[in-house]
């Protein structure tokens, strides 16, 4: 999942939110979400629970910036803390064999300028559970913060999917499924696409 990043910034929350997704997925291990939650040992907006299929199994997280200046670590540490017992034996995802498809898709990408709120996974729920026949799948691209952007915001974009399986799909009716997507985020999470 490409971040957009400062130069100096070598890793960021979604760094590592991506690299234990990509891990859960390698293993097999579906149902893992992630919830902004505040923790002890890590900073406020920079922290989240982990659950497996509704069960808590962990955290991820920046440290906190006492516990890293007590190490004297200068620049931010991102940590996680998975109970991989239970991780490991929850139920695994089986492998489902889908052909190629036979028409070509369209793909859109919007960005969004959000507050701490709403999360980018309610952001991605909100527009996988649009109800649209035509969308394939949404995918968070990049979470950008900082730039000209005001303080306490950040722009998130999503990229989505529409394919047909019957036919080529016109630009009209891709427009068409973006528009009511759009439509459905404005009214669930009051939020337009970035201009």
């Amino acid at each position: 999942m490409p971040i957009r990043r400062k130069r100096s910034e070598l890793s960021t929350f979604f760094d590592l939110k991506g690299a234990l997704e990509a891990a859960l997925d390698a293993a097999g291990v579906a149902g893992a979400e992630f919830a902004a939650a505040d923790v002890k040992h890590l900073r406020p907006g920079r922290s989240a629970a982990v659950s497996i299929n509704g069960t808590p199994v962990g955290s991820i997280g920046c440290l906190d910036e006492e516990v890293a200046q007590r190490y004297k670590f200068r620049k931010p540490v991102y940590v996680g803390e998975i109970d991989l017992s239970f991780a490991l034996s929850a139920a695994r995802r089986t492998a489902n064999y889908r052909p190629i498809p036979r028409f070509p898709s369209v793909k859109r990408d919007v960005t969004l300028e959000v507050g701490r709120t709403p999360s980018v996974a309610e952001i991605l729920r909100v527009a996988r559970s649009a109800g649209e026949e035509l969308i394939e799948s949404v995918e968070l691209v990049t979470v950008f913060e900082g730039g000209s952007l005001p303080a306490g915001t950040r722009a998130v974009t999503i990229r989505i999917e529409y394919r047909s399986d019957a036919r080529t799909l016109s630009e009209e009716e891709a427009e068409y499924a973006h528009a009511r997507l759009l439509a459905r985020i404005d009214s669930e999470l009051g939020l337009r696409p970035k201009k």
